[in-house]
Formats: C-alpha cells, sequence, structure tokens
C-alpha cells in the first residue's frame, strides 16, 4: 500500500529544522486532503513537540561527535604508544652503534697526519682517489649512524610528549561524551516520559470508548506497545547492540536480513521506537519480499532508495518528525487513511513479536 508521505529525497543532506518544516508542510496538506479524524494538537503542544524532537536529534548528534572525536584519540594513542615501544626496544644496539661510530669518526679525524701520508705514497692517482674514497665512506657512514642515533632520540621524545596531549585531551574527550551521553538520555527519556502519559490517557479514554460499545478502537489502545520496553538508559554502543541482535533476529531470512544494526542506531539518533520502523516494513511489504519501490519496503511515497540502509535512514527519520517515534493508533489514520485500524493492529502485533 503507498502512502502519500512528501519527504525530502536525501534527509542525511539537509539539516533538521528543513526537515521539520518539510515534514509539517507534508502533515498540512494532508490535513487539507483527508477528512480529520483526529483533531490537530494545539499550536503550543506541536512547538513543544518540535522542540522535544530538536533536542532529541542535537544530543544525538553532540554524543555521536563527541564518541568518534575518543575512539579517534584513542587510535592515535595506540599508534603512538607502539610507536615508543618499538624505538625503545630498538634503541640500546643503536646508542651502542653510535658509540663505535663516535670512537671510529674520532680515530679517523684525529689521526689526518697518517691519513695524508697514506694517500701520497698511493703507487698512483687511481690508489690515492681510492683510499680517499674508503676514507670519505667510513666518514659518512659513521656520521649516518650518528645522525640517525640521534633523529631516533628526537622521535621518541616527541611520541611521548604527544602521547601526553593525546591522553590529556582523550580523557577530555571522554568526559565530553560522557556529558552529551546524560544529555542524550534525559532528552529521550523525557520524550519517552511524555510519550508515556499520551499512552496512559488514551488507554483512560479507551475504557470509556468500551463502555459506550466503541470496542474497535478501545482494543487498538489497549494493544499500543509499551512506550518503556524501548529502554533508552543505555548508551548508544549498548543500546544498538541490544536491538541488532532483536531486530536481525526478526529480519532472518527476509531480504532485509542482517539491517538490525542500521535500524538500531536511526532509532538512537532520532529518538524512534527501534520496533517501530522494522515493523512497518513487515505491514507494508512483507519485510522487503514486496515492494513498488526500489529498496523501499515501508510504503513511503513514490520514492526509490540506493540500498536498505539509505531507505532506513530517511523513514526513521520521517517517523521521528512525523509520528514523535512511536506507534498510537491516531498516527495510523495518516499513515494508512485506507485502512487504519488494520494497519495498526498488523503493525502492532509485529512490534510485540521484536
Amino acid at each position: 500500500m503507498q502512502r502519500s508521505t512528501d519527504h525530502s529525497t536525501d534527509s542525511q543532506a539537509i539539516a533538521a529544522p528543513v526537515r521539520r518544516a518539510l515534514c509539517a508542510l507534508f502533515a498540512l496538506a494532508l490535513a487539507c486532503t483527508l477528512v480529520p479524524v483526529v483533531s490537530p494538537a494545539p499550536d503550543a503542544y506541536a512547538d513543544e513537540e518540535s522542540d522535544l524532537q530538536a533536542k532529541v536529534e542535537e544530543t544525538a548528534s553532540a554524543y555521536n561527535d563527541a564518541l568518534a572525536e575518543q575512539e579517534q584519540l584513542e587510535d592515535e594513542i595506540a599508534k603512538t604508544s607502539k610507536k615508543i615501544k618499538k624505538l625503545e626496544k630498538k634503541l640500546p644496539d643503536q646508542k651502542d652503534e653510535c658509540s663505535q661510530s663516535v670512537l671510529a669518526l674520532y680515530k679517523y679525524t684525529g689521526d689526518g697526519r697518517s691519513i695524508i701520508m697514506t694517500i701520497l705514497s698511493a703507487e698512483s692517482i687511481s690508489q690515492a682517489l681510492a683510499i680517499m674514497d674508503s676514507y670519505n665512506w667510513i666518514i659518512n657512514y659513521n656520521t649516518s649512524k650518528i645522525e640517525k642515533t640521534s633523529a631516533m632520540m628526537k622521535d621518541l621524545e616527541e611520541s611521548k610528549a604527544q602521547l601526553e596531549d593525546d591522553q590529556a585531551a582523550a580523557e577530555e574527550a571522554t568526559r565530553s561524551a560522557a556529558d552529551a551521553l546524560d544529555e542524550a538520555k534525559q532528552a529521550r527519556e523525557e520524550a519517552a516520559e511524555r510519550r508515556a502519559a499520551e499512552q496512559a490517557e488514551r488507554k483512560a479514554k479507551a475504557k470509556e470508548q468500551a463502555a459506550s460499545g466503541d470496542t474497535e478502537e478501545a482494543d487498538a489502545a489497549d494493544s499500543e506497545p509499551s512506550v518503556s520496553s524501548v529502554g533508552w538508559s543505555s548508551d548508544k554502543k549498548a543500546f544498538v547492540k541490544k536491538w541488532t541482535r532483536r531486530i536481525d533476529a526478526y529480519l532472518s531470512g527476509s531480504p532485509m536480513a542482517g539491517c538490525g544494526r542500521a535500524y538500531a542506531e536511526a532509532a538512537w539518533d532520532y529518538g524512534v521506537d527501534p520496533r517501530f520502523a522494522p515493523a512497518i516494513s513487515n505491514t507494508e511489504s512483507s519485510k522487503g519480499r514486496y515492494c513498488f519501490h526500489t529498496y523501499n519496503a515501508w510504503g513511503y511515497g513514490q520514492y526509490d532508495f540506493s540500498s536498505w540502509e539509505d531507505g532506513i535512514q530517511h523513514v526513521v527519520a520521517c517517523l521521528a518528525d512525523l509520528y514523535g517515534g512511536y506507534l498510537d493508533l491516531s498516527d495510523a489514520y495518516t499513515y494508512c487513511p485506507t485502512g487504519p485500524v488494520e494497519w495498526y493492529n498488523n503493525t502492532a502485533a509485529e512490534m510485540e513479536r521484536i
């Protein structure tokens, strides 16, 4: 089933505010073309939701940058430490060779009269030139040994200084990453708490609807996947590891097999329930088996993607901007206006399987 979602063809290349503006325009256009089923949120509430989503994405970006810097510094530290060990291992032998070269130079340069007499006593000019070449070779050879030793000692000293600088920078990067992670967790937990409160309110209304005989939407609200099941308290590495394993198990045997990491990383970066997009792929295309457009397993507009990973990035970003990152029945009326309850029930059931 194809959707009329109007979203940028390259959400990675445009700034988050621009992407949110495009998504807002889509929502406005959709509201003008469909009979409204759910009343729009007040502007102040919508602005607060938008600000919260922006905070989620900004903290993710800050954490990713800090983490990348930390990893790069740790890699440089490892390389420099390895270089220092190698230099320290070679330097003693090099110093011994240097000492021998110093003695040899002292001998040859201090006994200049003997060298001159040797050259003068040569039986031919060619023999004299050969003696001079030999003498110069000895001088150059021993001089190069001394210069090499000096260069190694300087390299070792500079490497140790660089190591100290990198270690200090790495400690700062670690602190920055920890601070960014705390902010990222806080933003996600704040968004999750808001969504959990909305979920509780919907379930309360569902009971009232059930009492009045409207059981279809009441049953749907009761089956809404729990927000608390996501778990934003861990760092990105642990989050991605956990959900990569679960999503890969869910996608096993499908054309999208092995995409668990792409889903998990995008879910973290945009603060989206990691089960949401994979479940939609099953509802829309049986996990990529029946796609109307290239690598588009989610019935996402009329777009073709360059890969599953490309599509995952676009769709997860859209789920964050348009749907708040979590599944609920009201959003199903937007994503699938022709059969929202059935679409919702199928997607919710698949999310529970992941």
